[in-house]
């Protein structure tokens, strides 16, 4: 069934790009509507059984998308509050300077980005703040230069990871522990399972844009959440005035 309402700013998805918007447009004083696909991950013991995940597809979509040859596949898509980061391996490092060059691929030519990494990098320190991200800046030689540290240290590796890190070093290479956001801080919610990439997160330890960006947004009495919609057309009635 057709819903009409009124919002100022619509916002289609809750994954990282929307939800996040959603949490920065909070205090704005403008009404904000999200719209979400999916609904809630439900927290059940499925979210950490291998074989609900990847052989069941527990949460995966079963739609169907069509390729440019014509040909279906099935998309590697979630629809759920936060979009795929619900599932994904919480590492969020950075670009680099030269990934907003013009870059020439074996395919063709990537255009340069209409703004640099320097516009874009005290963005970066607010959205590392909000997803609580751990790492070691400098620690891999290709860091872009930062106005500000990672919020926490970190994470520690395991003693496979340690020693194969080692083994690098003595080859001369650089092995550098990612940026993760994961809430591992004094008193967080990680338990160090051996379930996150590609798990749901029953314990809500994952920095996913559900739990640092939405579930924040949504105590603003402006920020609404509509959920199990889609969106197939916006009304707009913008008045340009001069």
């Amino acid at each position: 069934m057709a819903r009409r309402h009124h919002a100022d700013i619509v916002i289609l998805g809750s994954g990282m790009g929307g939800g996040t918007l959603a949490w920065a447009l909070r205090d704005s004083g403008a009404h904000v509507l999200l719209i979400e696909r999916g609904s809630f991950l439900p927290r059940e013991p499925q979210n950490w059984d291998p074989r609900a995940v990847f052989s069941d597809n527990r949460y995966k979509t079963s739609e169907k998308w069509r390729n440019a040859r014509g040909s279906w596949f099935s998309p590697g898509v979630q629809y759920f509050v936060g979009g795929n980061t619900k599932v994904y391996g919480a590492a969020l490092p950075r670009l680099r300077q030269h990934d907003f060059d013009e870059i020439q691929h074996v395919g063709g030519v990537s255009p340069a980005w209409p703004i640099t990494y320097d516009d874009l990098e005290p963005y970066y320190v607010r959205a590392e703040h909000l997803f609580g991200v751990h790492g070691l800046p400098g620690s891999d030689p290709t860091d872009p230069p930062r106005s500000a540290p990672l919020p926490f240290p970190p994470v520690p590796a395991d003693p496979y990871m340690q020693d194969l890190a080692a083994r690098l070093l003595r080859q001369g290479l650089h092995p550098a522990p990612l940026p993760m956001a994961i809430d591992l801080r004094e008193g967080g919610r990680c338990v160090r399972c051996g379930t996150c990439d590609g798990f749901p997160c029953r314990v809500d330890a994952k920095g996913d844009a559900d739990v640092c960006a939405v579930r924040p947004a949504l105590a603003s009495p402006d920020v609404e959440l509509w959920t199990g919609t889609l969106a197939r057309r916006i009304t707009t009635d913008v008045h340009v005035h001069v």
